[in-house]
């Protein structure tokens, strides 16, 4: 999205997309209606903005309520592992299996 000048001395609005993995610029216009143009890109990019960080805000939300689900996992796997030890068994490669003999 940018303002450019030609050689014809005109200054044009344009906008750049893709379009199957290439840029496409489109001509959009100069004066008011590229004045509108930019415009409508500016609120499109503004919100665009804002949703990115409500949606960064709820990530970290996220991100401290699993910190004590962690440690609860952490801490039941030591429990097993722990219980699986006393009742006969090892653990080989992150597997548990049971002493022979």
């Amino acid at each position: 999205m940018a303002w450019e000048t030609r050689s014809r001395g005109g200054r044009y609005y344009t906008r750049t997309h893709r379009v199957n993995g290439r840029h496409v610029r489109e001509y959009i216009g100069g004066g008011i209606v590229g004045v509108l143009a930019e415009w409508e890109d500016e609120q499109a990019r503004q919100e665009r903005e804002r949703q990115r960080a409500v949606w960064r805000q709820e990530q970290a939300k996220l991100r401290v309520s699993e910190e004590p689900t962690k440690t609860l996992g952490a801490i039941c796997a030591k429990l097993v592992g722990v219980t699986l030890l006393e009742a006969g068994f090892y653990n080989h490669k992150g597997e548990w299996r049971k002493l022979h003999g």
